[in-house]
């Protein structure tokens, strides 16, 4: 049993996943770890972790479902949407929408009428006779 269990991480380590490898590159870059009756492999250059069992005396890895892509590709996403949130803030020369001088000043002369207006509406109340009230 024992010498099955060689067998299998030295073919597991020198033939990697059926890429021929020098034994410099070979030397630490795989990890074999026992999990019950299989062995779980992992590849320290690419990360790519397999889980190897045995089925009729054949020793077979395949690799294990991780979302490492598409937790890239997420990320990738959010870099790609915070930079163009960045140019769209640059665009507007880093006031985050805020109005400029002129428009305020606008605003304001809408308000000072609009005020101007009803205390010139109040005064007409009150030089009316009380009883129209």
């Amino acid at each position: 049993m024992k010498q099955r269990y060689f067998l299998l991480i030295a073919a597991l380590v020198l033939t990697g996943s059926g890429t021929a490898f020098s034994s410099a590159e070979i030397k630490g870059r795989f990890e074999l770890h026992r999990s019950g009756d299989n062995f779980i492999r992992m590849d320290n250059q690419t990360g790519v972790v397999s889980v190897c069992a045995e089925t009729n005396d054949i020793w077979q890895c395949t690799t294990a479902k991780d979302d490492y892509v598409g937790t890239v590709r997420q990320i990738e996403k959010l870099q790609k949407e915070n930079r163009r949130l960045k140019r769209l803030m640059a665009d507007k020369s880093g006031k985050l929408g805020l109005p400029d001088d002129r428009e305020l000043d606008r605003v304001m002369g809408m308000f000072e009428k609009m005020m101007r207006r009803f205390l010139e509406f109040s005064k007409d109340v009150k030089k009316l006779p009380q009883e129209n009230l």
